[in-house]
């Protein structure tokens, strides 16, 4: 909205799944007044066909998980040398939880497992814990659990524990296995706090500079 509004400028919008057979082109709607549109076939009413040649710079922002047509066009982009902001071999690094496995030291204690058996010994260590998909976003594909007793929990939101059987929570783990682009799961140490007060989320550029935080506080049902 703020670019429609200078001069000179042309604004298109497309999705990753708007790409064509040959890579050379995008379905795109063209965005000429302020837009908010919910479903993507109201964005999408009056559409052309553009070359990713003419564009001069392509932004690209899409939430993760990087899933198959969101890679494919990042590998496009990449092999063309498009004039990208948000460079593609940044998104495909850092496109799921995994890579914060680099940032132990200031992270909340975490196992990255890729079969149930590791998964399973990885709850056995944290006893409380959440499992999670390595990209998942929104609080998506989370799961409480607790292991006591040699027997193993799920917490519901509001604190509940309820048994569960070992071959459903296998069953929980391998979704989430299949599910995960890198095949990868996540246990992490369960921070009882965070329930209420939420968790911080820092914005860093280039390593130097804070930009801003702010805290995420769970809904109240």
């Amino acid at each position: 909205n703020e670019a429609i509004s200078r001069d000179n400028f042309e604004v298109f919008t497309f999705d990753s799944n708007d790409l064509s057979e040959d890579n050379k082109s995008v379905k795109v709607k063209k965005i000429e007044n302020p837009v908010s549109y919910e479903k993507k076939e109201e964005l999408y009413s009056n559409d052309t066909i553009k070359s990713l040649e003419e564009f001069d710079i392509i932004f690209l922002r899409k939430d993760i998980p990087v899933d198959q047509s969101f890679r494919k066009l990042l590998e496009v982009l990449d092999n063309n040398k498009s004039p990208v902001i948000n460079d593609p071999k940044g998104i495909f690094k850092i496109g799921t939880k995994s890579y914060l496995e680099n940032l132990q030291e200031i992270t909340a204690k975490t196992f990255y497992t890729q079969n149930c058996n590791d998964s399973l010994d990885a709850i056995k260590e944290m006893r409380n814990c959440v499992i999670k998909q390595s990209n998942g976003y929104g609080g998506k594909e989370v799961t409480p659990i607790q292991y006591k007793e040699n027997k193993f929990f799920s917490i519901s939101e509001k604190g509940k524990e309820e048994e569960i059987h070992l071959d459903k929570l296998k069953d929980l783990i391998n979704t989430y296995l299949k599910r995960s682009n890198d095949s990868t799961m996540l246990t992490v140490e369960y921070l009882k706090s965070a329930s209420e007060r939420g968790d911080k989320r820092t914005v860093i550029l280039e390593c130097k500079t804070i930009l801003g935080s702010y805290i995420r506080i769970p809904d109240k049902e």
